[in-house]
Order: structure tokens, then sequence, then C-alpha cells
């Protein structure tokens, strides 16, 4: 028996409540931006203004230099987030099976 297999046999039950807080957390992140990239894609001048508002806060200000170019990047991007917590949220929900 390789050392990994006797951890294992003394450890391996501490892993699966872990394993399955990681995979929670990972399908947690995977929604909420899934709806930030919604968000962001259906309403970029809102997320624009969210992400000015965080930069006030510290200190800095940020304004776009061409703001349709800023609003058609948003969108894109935001559609781009979009697509890749589908791909995030379906490889974590097939690996459940």
């Amino acid at each position: 028996m390789s050392e990994l297999e006797q951890y294992l046999a003394v450890f391996g039950f501490m892993l699966e409540p872990i394993s399955r807080l990681i995979v929670f957390c990972l399908r947690a992140v995977a929604a909420v931006t899934l709806l930030f990239g919604a968000w962001s894609a259906a309403r970029p001048g809102q997320s624009i203004a969210l992400y000015q508002a965080l930069m006030r806060f510290f200190n800095w200000r940020v304004e776009p230099i061409d703001r349709a170019r800023e609003l058609t990047t948003t969108r894109w991007l935001g559609a781009a987030l979009v697509a890749c917590s589908l791909v995030s949220l379906f490889l974590l929900l097939e690996g459940n099976q």
C-alpha cells in the first residue's frame, strides 16, 4: 500500500465534504458571473457606471474616451462572460453525475 493510499484510508472521509464545498462555491461563482455578464451585456451603461462608482471609492476618476465604443465593448465582453460562465456551469454540473 502506497503512502497516498494509507493517507486516504485514514483521512479520506474528510475529503468528500471539502470537495463538495469547493464545487458548491465554484457553482455559486459561475452563477453570479453569469448574472453579471448578462447584466453587462443588456445594460452596458449601468455596468460602466458601477465601475466608475467603485473607482471613485478609491479616489480614481475613470471616463471613457469614446462612449459609444465603450458601450459596444462592454456589451461584447458581457456576452463573452456569459459564454464562459455557461461553459463553467456545464462542466461543474456534468462532473456531478
